[in-house]
């Protein structure tokens, strides 16, 4: 499996890029929906573009679940709550999704349908906005539900192919000690190393010596 890197600045920019798009299509949303949590990424750049030109947009999240861990997808999406909630959600309202990645869609569609099971906005009053959208042409059991906007489109056409985009804004799990030495510094991989320690009288020991294993697996000297 491939890895992609993505710099904080180049989401918070294309965000911005993505928002003047929406906007050139007449599409002003009342609320935007960020699902959490790396939608918040996205949507934070969307509210502050409406915001410095005086729009006013509420911000929305919605906490979901759908992954076990960097390479391993849950089918079944579990989404865990709204705020604000879907009752407060008036019929005439224009609402936008942003999302950080649109990957099998199964996020994306399971909210959208729950907005629409639970209000009464019909869907030609929903956008959806995605930095990255990745495109799979061996597989047909993808949703047949698409992003409005993206600014980053990934065509993947066989599983060996298949890419992990990785947003160095927050995320660690999936990488080695030499990836995070590289991309976020020698500090923050000498803090993991030292912080097993601490971990070791808080949890059972069956517990810590997977977590132990797992570092020792990623390279670090634990």
């Amino acid at each position: 499996m491939g890895k992609i890197f993505v710099n904080p600045e180049d989401v918070r920019n294309d965000s911005f890029k993505l928002t003047k798009q929406l906007l050139e299509t007449g599409f002003i949303p009342t609320i935007i929906y960020a699902s959490m949590r790396g939608g918040s990424n996205v949507a934070n750049p969307m509210s502050e573009y409406f915001k410095y030109l005086g729009i006013k947009v509420r911000y929305g999240t919605v906490i979901v679940s759908s992954y076990n861990n960097v390479y391993e997808r849950n089918k079944v999406v579990n989404i865990e709550g709204w705020a604000p909630p879907l009752s407060s959600i008036k019929p005439n309202e224009k609402i936008v999704i942003a999302e950080d990645m649109f990957d099998t869609g199964n996020t994306i569609s399971a909210i959208v349908n729950k907005i629409l099971i639970k209000t009464k906005v019909k869907r030609d009053q929903i956008r959806i906005v995605v930095r990255d959208y990745k495109v799979y042409t061996y597989n047909q059991d993808e949703t047949k539900i698409k992003p409005d906007f993206y600014a980053v489109k990934y065509i993947i056409n066989s599983p060996p192919k298949k890419v992990w985009t990785h947003y160095n804004s927050h995320e660690l799990v999936g990488l080695n000690k030499e990836e995070i030495i590289k991309h976020y510094g020698l500090d923050v991989a000498k803090s993991i190393e030292l912080d097993i320690s601490k971990i070791k009288k808080n949890c059972d020991k069956e517990k810590y010596e997977k977590i132990k294993l797992r570092l020792l697996e990623q390279g670090f000297d634990v």
